[in-house]
């Protein structure tokens, strides 16, 4: 039930890609499949980043660059301003208990979304 939302946002997503596509290229020629095609494929290609990010940054993988970023601008405060994060393991260990971020449902609604545009691709050429 949690995947829902997920599901519902990259569904709006492809079909607002359809219509973009409708209004910008009509006198193209696409086929409805080729735009089904290409809004899902968009949507596929956004929630796979996204949920890569969230994968990685759920592990840790921009713990780094954010302590030193907070500790570059401590240079330029007031001692009396600082914010004092202590160590770099204390730091790692504060931002491990706030963690809760939804990487594996991005990761499944994008993967569906690129089943779903391979299928839209290959379905009209089985005729």
């Amino acid at each position: 039930m949690r995947t829902l939302p997920f599901v519902l946002a990259a569904v709006l997503l492809a079909f607002a890609v359809v219509l973009y596509e409708g209004l910008a290229f009509k006198d193209a020629g696409f086929s409805l499949a080729r735009r089904c095609c290409d809004g899902a494929f968009v949507s596929a290609v956004l929630f796979l980043s996204l949920g890569g990010l969230a994968f990685v940054s759920r592990w840790g993988g921009f713990d780094a660059l954010s302590y030193a970023l907070i500790s570059f601008t401590d240079i330029f405060r007031r001692p009396e301003n600082r914010r004092g994060k202590g160590s770099y393991f204390d730091y790692v260990q504060a931002k491990q208990r706030g963690r809760m971020q939804p990487a594996l449902r991005l990761l499944a609604v994008g993967a569906g979304m690129l089943a779903a545009a391979l299928a839209i691709q290959v379905l009209p050429s089985c005729r």
